[in-house]
């Protein structure tokens, strides 16, 4: 176990402050999960500078790709359940970057999924569901569509989440989205 922790403190070492081999992880990741890389690029560059910058969030969020605890047990034992043989825990996530990393890159997938066709703001919707999450970003397409506005327009649900979340949250989903949109 010692052993173990070691190796993965090790490796988490070679991960950070090192862009290169930070995009290599993301690289790998991408690959397993197919996801595009630019994308993971993307969200690990806003998220911590390529891992320059990896501590936890003011909000709690943990490790490369920022992802909250809560998120955490939601891949592992919640709505979102990865299959066990990705070997995703709770701790492995908080702890071990590269499971972080690949964590955050299955999540990614499913959002790239759920966003597959809406046109040329897919983009836009992935990076504000991995940033203010999915059931936020849910709750602003349900307002859109009782409202009967376009629920796949992001100035529409942009407008929905100014309504829906705290001016301070508002704020950093929309500067993050235009952060990872430049990243992009």
């Amino acid at each position: 176990e010692v052993e173990k922790r070691v190796a993965i403190q090790r490796k988490n070492a070679q991960l950070t402050n090192n862009p290169v081999a930070f995009n290599k992880q993301l690289d790998i990741a991408s690959t397993e999960f197919g996801v595009d890389k630019r994308i993971m690029k993307a969200i690990g560059s806003v998220e911590t500078t390529s891992g320059k910058n990896i501590k936890v969030s003011r909000a709690g969020a943990i490790g490369p790709l920022q992802i909250m605890p809560s998120t955490m047990n939601l891949i592992v034992n919640g709505r979102f359940k990865a299959d066990p043989s990705l070997g995703f825990t709770v701790d492995g996530i908080k702890t071990n970057y590269e499971m972080n990393m690949r964590a955050g890159t299955w999540l990614i997938k499913g959002a790239s999924k759920k966003f597959r066709n809406y046109g040329a703001d897919k983009l836009k919707f992935i990076f504000a569901d991995h940033n203010t999450g999915s059931q936020n970003l849910n709750k602003a397409r349900d307002l859109a569509k009782s409202k009967q506005l376009d629920h796949t327009d992001w100035d529409v649900i942009l407008e929905m989440l100014k309504i829906n979340l705290k001016s301070s949250a508002y704020k950093e989903v929309k500067n993050y989205v235009a952060k990872a949109m430049k990243a992009y």
